[in-house]
């Protein structure tokens, strides 16, 4: 990164939410055994221009983002579970 100029200077922020395909603590277990316990849950609302309200459930992590905008490269990352917005 040092070899690019003004690398920093711009950054932007995201989130994404990664979805978990293991069964949540505590429910039925697949054959597999497969279980995440580190993931949770969380919600996201999307609001139409109709004033309807759909909302999304979604099981696994949220991964946050510091990037640098010009040369759209990480700086920073972090993983949380879903609910940690």
């Amino acid at each position: 990164y040092e070899l690019l100029p003004d690398f920093g200077q711009v950054l932007a922020l995201d989130g994404k939410i990664i979805d978990s395909y293991a069964v949540p603590n505590g429910r039925k277990k697949k054959k597999d055994r497969r279980a995440d316990l580190e993931a949770d849950f969380t919600q996201k609302e999307t609001h139409h221009k109709t004033g309807k309200v759909k909302v999304t459930s979604y099981y696994g992590y949220r991964v946050h983002l510091v990037v640098d905008a010009t040369y759209e490269l990480p700086i920073l990352w972090k993983i949380t579970p879903a609910s940690k917005g």
